[in-house]
This record gives structure tokens, sequence and C-alpha cells, in this order.
């Protein structure tokens, strides 16, 4: 298993874990995997006082799908975005009034307004490679809720998902070109790995979604 991210609920308002556990460690077997074909996560809720052993360097196993599912080392600086639905689940009306926006505005709901891009913890899911379906638990059935999302990339230069790190005119896109993949992670062509929890149990098995 290869250790892909490790949050502190301190850093990251909203992310709550189990009684006692401060610290969310994300792994992954680095093999493809059905039926998405794609890393199995891994999650492993945990106190940091436990941890008394930290590893300087990170063990990497003898056999990998891709090099893409290994990744490069790298610090977090997390911050809050607004996010709104994925378009889909508005009401129809609705959805009139921002296509008639788009079109006077030059912007687009989706990729400016809706799904922020790069790795997130929280917000909403997108469904752009499939038509949406139910994520449920599959011990008790409750619509589970995304916890985090594992994407391709990180900024791509829309100006909605400007890291705060980056403001300003001086920091432009195209003078940041390793903005894009920090991490060097690519999931499948370029997509996203979105991992659900059950809102019942953290005991209870997460769910996964490649889009």
């Amino acid at each position: 298993m290869l250790a892909v991210a490790q949050l502190y609920l301190r850093d990251v308002p909203g992310l709550a874990g189990p009684p006692g556990a401060d610290v969310l460690q994300l792994l992954w077997c680095p093999r493809d995997h059905r039926p998405h074909y794609c890393p199995s996560p891994m999650l492993r809720w945990r106190r940091s006082a436990d941890v008394t052993d930290v590893l300087t360097e990170q063990p990497e196993p003898e056999v990998m799908e891709y090099d893409s599912y290994l990744p490069l080392p790298c610090v977090l600086y997390p911050e809050q975005v607004v996010e709104y639905p994925y378009e889909d689940f508005l009401p129809r009306d609705l959805r009139k009034r921002i296509r008639t926006w788009e079109k006077s505005s030059g912007r687009r709901y989706f990729s400016e307004l809706s799904i922020a891009g790069g790795w997130k913890v929280g917000g909403y899911a997108a469904w752009n490679l499939t038509d949406p379906y139910p994520m449920v638990c599959e011990d008790c059935g409750a619509d589970m809720d995304l916890l985090m999302k594992i994407d391709s990339g990180e900024w791509d230069g829309t100006e909605s998902w400007r890291p705060l790190e980056d403001a300003g005119p001086e920091n432009e896109f195209n003078e940041h070109p390793n903005r894009w993949q920090p991490t060097e992670i690519t999931i499948g062509r370029g997509y996203a790995l979105w991992i659900f929890t059950c809102p019942v149990s953290f005991d209870h098995p997460h769910g996964v979604s490649m889009q």
C-alpha cells in the first residue's frame, strides 16, 4: 500500500472523524482494481499521539500498475471555496436560467462555479464521465457523502479556483506549469477518483467513483 495523503482534522474545516481520531491517512494499492480499473483506496483514522515512528521515506512496492500511481511528495495548503451542485441535480427552470447566463456572460457554470478542480475534501461530486448514479452504503443502504476527490490535476488556470498563494496578475498560470500536476498522479485518462463514506458509521465500507 502506498501513502497518498495525510490530513489533520484541525487543518480541514468540516472534516470529522471517529471519536479520538485527529488525522486521516489515505493509502491505496497502486494497481488497477475492478470495477473502475483504478487504484483501490484504504482509509485509516488515527490519533497522531499514537504515531511514534515517522517514516522519512515512502516505501515503494516492487510492482505498480503505472508510475502515475506513485505520488510525488508535496505540502498541502488547504483553503475553503464555495461550490454549487452538479447541474443535473438542479431544477429544470434553474438550468435554463444558467444556460441564458452562460450565453450572455461567456462563462461556464460547471468549470467556473460548480465543482472545484484539483484535490479536495467534501463539497459536491461531478458526474461528467457517466450519468449520476446513487452512492449508497453496502452495509446500511444510507446515501453516502463525498469525502475526498483525488484529481489528475490541480489549478488549470480557471480564475474562479485560483489558489490564494497565486493571487495577483504577476502569477499567471502559464508561468507555473507545475501547478497543473504537482503530485504527478494520473487517474485513468486524466480523470478523478471520488471517495465516499457512510454518514452512519465510520466502520462501514467506503465507495468510489471515477469521473
